[in-house]
């Protein structure tokens, strides 16, 4: 999930937790508070479903690109056997390397994994706040607060997550290895 999507929900989300109760107009307040967590709420959801096509579409490639690479890998131990010469051979090798470095950079395995895991988090959330369970047990502008940094965290925590996959810090090692 992009910075910006994030940052056009943080006024919506700041604005949906506070209400102003010490005006004389405490029902319109009252409805206005209601209305912004609804957009909140429904802001979210598209976000909750956008991280379940993600993950779905990112499993999808994940699998598609482990297949070809068994596929690839197992054509290069069977081309002898078949009688190809040495250039098909090599050109399956080079698939096998490109596949393998396709995989690394991408990581689409990973990343369909955090997609679910976000899109798992926000259902559970979801739940809860419906349910009124929880924090939200209360009902009020106190259970909806708690609903909204709820979800912030969530989306935050993966906010974060895509920022250090991005910056490249997920492929350097945390630690220098030993000599075995």
């Amino acid at each position: 999930m992009s910075t910006a999507t994030t940052t056009a929900l943080r006024p919506v989300a700041q604005t949906a937790a506070t209400a102003n109760h010490d005006s004389a107009d405490h029902d319109s307040a009252d409805h206005d508070t209601a209305e912004r967590l609804a957009a909140y709420r429904a802001r979210v959801d598209i976000l909750r479903r956008s991280y379940r096509r993600r993950a779905c579409h990112n499993g999808l490639a994940a699998n598609g690109l482990s297949l070809l690479l068994v596929a690839a890998g197992a054509a290069v131990g069977l081309s002898p056997l078949v009688g190809s010469d040495a250039r098909f051979t090599a050109g399956l090798g080079v698939a096998v390397i490109l596949l393998e470095g396709i995989a690394r950079v991408m990581r689409p395995a990973l990343r369909a994994a955090r997609a679910r895991r976000v899109a798992r988090k926000l259902d559970r959330e979801f739940r809860l706040y419906d349910a009124q369970r929880d924090d939200y047990r209360c009902g009020n502008a106190r259970g909806d607060a708690a609903f909204v940094v709820a979800v912030e965290r969530i989306l935050a925590q993966a906010d974060a997550a895509e920022e250090h996959d991005e910056s490249g810090a997920a492929n350097e090692p945390s630690a220098p290895r030993k000599a075995s």
